[in-house]
């Protein structure tokens, strides 16, 4: 009972994480025909497939060397000697020949996709409208971005209770009103809030399903926010995206909450249908998406030992988690991408699966040096930018500044991917 009774003392403690302290994409086989004894007037003879990439014959084109030409026609001997005292003399051109094709011109480059990745904005203040801002410059900058995507804590600090929620407008709509793009949310711990009674002590708890789904209830009222489930995939050029919901996977440490808030059925169907979409998958690119991180340098830290949570298995650890994501993420997608902790890092890459933080949206958190390997990694506001075709994709951070005189942008730490 008194080890009960501890759980959920830390349960609730656990939930006020960061509601109070963030800062705001026939060459004519003449051989063959000549093998085959064939006349040029049979039409009986199958031509030889033609190599890949192989260059269309032109029609009226002169006759390639060797091949078979019209009868009565003099062959011209190549690569002749002439008589003795005699110059050579010009081989004939055929009659009517017509000139070669001009050479094809090359196809006109394709636009890469571009898209931008935000995490943990939904507050509605300064910091969120001027990295919504920087948004909009950088996209315009490059020729126009094709979507976004939420990576959780997209309303602060308990979610919303409807569809009509007036935090809709203060939180998305206003900061976001001059980007013209969808933007595809995944659902974080404060997105799935609490019931009325533990709002005010843990708000960012993330055990009321029905606030999950009053943001999905959300999206089908209109084009620009898009959650059509609680998990989710969908393509976009040379990418197979797809939405985790990490909030629900992070009670795996805690059956009796994963059994009494349905998390349960949301983590075992997840668990039996990425295997599924891996398989059908065709997209050159695989980038996964969630709210919670694999690893992380910020205050949350790494899955297994969250907030500080040093034995395995217990409430807020989130050692099921951590076993998702080497299941089911590490060494099958190209990039996962979180937020969660409010800073931005390049984590390297583990079993080929890139791994970066994007939770500075609207406010920041600090970064530490001593638990994992990095890239780069800011406390500073901002977003990542990524641009990917078939080939490559560049992941580039931009950090945001803090004057109210002019808006300061900077890209701060650039990697190419390459397949």
């Amino acid at each position: 009972m008194r080890r009960w009774a501890w759980g959920v003392c830390a349960l609730l403690l656990w939930g006020c994480d960061d509601a109070v302290d963030d800062p705001g994409v026939e060459i004519a086989d003449a051989a063959r025909r000549r093998a085959l004894d064939a006349s040029p007037f049979r039409g009986d003879a199958s031509p030889s497939a033609a190599p890949m990439d192989a260059a269309a014959e032109a029609p009226d084109a002169a006759p390639a060397r060797d091949a078979a030409l019209p009868l009565d026609a003099a062959p011209a001997i190549e690569d002749a000697a002439p008589p003795p005292g005699e110059d050579a003399a010009p081989t004939p051109a055929p009659i009517d020949a017509a000139p070669p094709p001009p050479d094809a011109a090359p196809p006109p480059p394709v636009d890469p996709l571009r898209f931008v990745v935000l995490g943990d904005v939904g507050k509605g203040n300064d910091g969120q409208h001027r990295v919504a801002a920087a948004v909009g410059a950088v996209c315009a900058e490059r020729g126009g971005c094709d979507l976004a995507l939420m990576l959780g804590d997209n309303i602060y600090d308990t979610g919303v209770d409807d569809a009509d929620d007036p935090q809709w407008v203060s939180k998305f709509e206003d900061p976001y009103a001059d980007l013209d793009f969808p933007f595809y949310a995944t659902l974080g711990n404060h997105d799935y809030g609490a019931p009325p009674i533990l709002q005010e002590l843990a708000g960012g708890i993330g055990i009321d399903p029905r606030r999950g789904m009053a943001q999905i209830d959300y999206a089908r009222t209109q084009d620009k926010f898009r959650m059509p489930d609680v998990f989710y995939r969908f393509e976009q050029g040379p990418v197979e995206f797809v939405s985790l919901d990490t909030a629900a996977l992070f009670w795996r440490d805690l059956p009796f909450i994963e059994a009494i808030t349905g998390f349960a059925d949301v983590n075992e169907r997840q668990e039996d249908t990425l295997p599924r979409w891996e398989d059908e998958s065709t997209a050159p690119w695989r980038i996964a998406f969630g709210h919670h991180p694999y690893l992380s340098n910020g205050r949350h830290g790494n899955s297994g030992s969250y907030d500080g949570v040093f034995l395995e298995g217990l409430i807020g650890s989130g050692t099921g988690l951590r076993a998702f994501f080497e299941a089911y993420v590490i060494g099958r997608f190209d990039v996962y991408l979180c937020g969660h902790d409010h800073s931005l890092q390049d984590l390297g890459g583990i079993d080929g699966t890139s791994l970066f933080v994007s939770g500075a949206g609207a406010s920041t958190t600090d970064v530490v040096e001593n638990r994992n390997p990095f890239v780069w990694q800011a406390s500073e506001t901002g977003f990542m930018l990524v641009e990917v075709d078939d080939r490559s994709l560049t992941a580039t951070f931009v950090t945001v500044g803090e004057s109210d005189a002019e808006l300061l942008w900077a890209e701060a730490h650039s990697r190419t991917l390459f397949r």
